[in-house]
């Protein structure tokens, strides 16, 4: 579960820069900001949850 939102948290900012690249001519201008808007909230929402369950990515590493 870790790694899925792992991956989530890296892709959802990048899916919404693809499809506002693909797709960001052809709808709105108002919901191509809420797309990007979207995608970047997805992200800080995993980050939230990373947080405050005290999930760790990556180990602290102590150089002495």
């Amino acid at each position: 579960m870790d790694t899925n939102l792992a991956l989530l948290l890296l892709l959802a900012p990048f899916a919404g820069f693809l499809l506002n690249i693909f797709i960001g001519k052809k709808i709105s201008r108002n919901l191509s900001g809420v797309l990007g808007t979207a995608a970047v909230a997805v992200s800080f929402a995993v980050t939230l949850v990373f947080f405050l369950s005290g999930l760790v990515l990556f180990p602290r590493l102590f150089w002495f």
